[in-house]
């Protein structure tokens, strides 16, 4: 019952914090977004850490545990999250939001084929519906700029996907609180050095 219902809490967070993306856009560059929202995280996350006596649990980490983590930074933090920002952007938090959190429709095939995952009808089913969806949202006036806001939502879902694949690998060995705090670490590093 726990894990229901921080996945609901999670679905809740994720809804609202696009609204604030979407108010930052207004004024900022998605990558200049990108770039400050990591460096609250951590600092946050390391608090977390400390407070909770997990840090030395950084130090205990194997290469496979660092390999999977920079992935799941990767796919996910950087190229699905930049990719996110350009489609809300580009189409709205109505069609953006919907599309890109498709991505549990890609971690399910790539959980089959890394992790070897089994797919049931219903999943097919499901996922057949989920393409028709995409295809209503995404039909109307569908000129240039809906068209790239689209597939940037598609391509942000595809590296969600990933990065969740990559994510379930990690944390086999690795706590969420630590495998978070160094995803973050990981991801601030990357932006203040290449923005």
């Amino acid at each position: 019952m726990l894990g229901e219902l921080l996945t609901i809490l999670s679905a809740v967070i994720w809804a609202f914090s696009s609204v604030f993306y979407k108010a930052g856009l207004k004024e900022m560059k998605p990558t200049t977004v990108n770039t400050i929202r990591p460096i609250v995280a951590l600092i946050f996350l390391f608090g977390v850490l400390i407070i909770t006596g997990n840090f030395e649990e950084i130090f205990e980490l194997t290469a496979r545990d660092l390999l999977y983590i920079v992935l799941a930074t990767l796919f996910g933090l950087v190229i699905g999250d930049l990719l996110y920002m350009f489609s809300l952007r580009a189409v709205g938090i109505a069609r953006a939001y919907p599309i890109s959190n498709t991505y549990p429709l890609f971690t399910i095939f790539l959980a089959t084929l890394f992790i070897g995952e089994i797919i049931s009808f219903k999943v097919i089913f499901g996922s057949i519906l989920i393409i028709v969806a995409i295809f209503l949202i995404s039909e109307k006036n569908f000129d240039l700029d809906i068209r790239r806001g689209v597939l940037s939502a598609i391509g942000a879902s595809f590296f969600w996907g990933a990065s969740m694949t990559a994510m379930k690998l990690a944390m086999s060995s690795v706590s969420p609180l630590v495998f978070s705090t160094v995803r973050m670490g990981i991801f601030a590093s990357y932006l203040l050095i290449y923005t």
